[in-house]
């Protein structure tokens, strides 16, 4: 492998979109909004609205790779990691 090749690896589509993801909502304040309201929520909430978006992309026929990073922010971590990032970059 050449040094100005970088190897793809399995999951690199997912930090792609959820570094797309945190640039969209940098960038939007209605999603900004969103993301500041499932922060105020216990987890179980965070988790039915996220899954409930999830639900709605998937039925207008969003990617379905994108849709998994949607659904990600369901679990803890994933959304503080999230936040913790948003709050470097907005």
């Amino acid at each position: 492998m050449s040094a100005n090749k970088v190897r793809e690896t399995k999951y690199a589509w997912f930090t792609r979109g959820m570094t797309d993801w945190i640039a969209a909502v940098a960038a939007d304040r209605q999603l900004r909004q969103w993301v500041v309201e499932l922060a105020q929520v216990d987890d179980a909430e965070r988790s039915a609205r996220v899954s409930v978006i999830a639900e709605h992309m998937r039925a207008t026929g969003a990617e379905p790779q994108f849709v998994a990073v949607i659904e990600s922010l369901r679990h803890r971590p994933m959304f503080e990691g999230m936040m913790r990032t948003l709050g470097d970059v907005a």
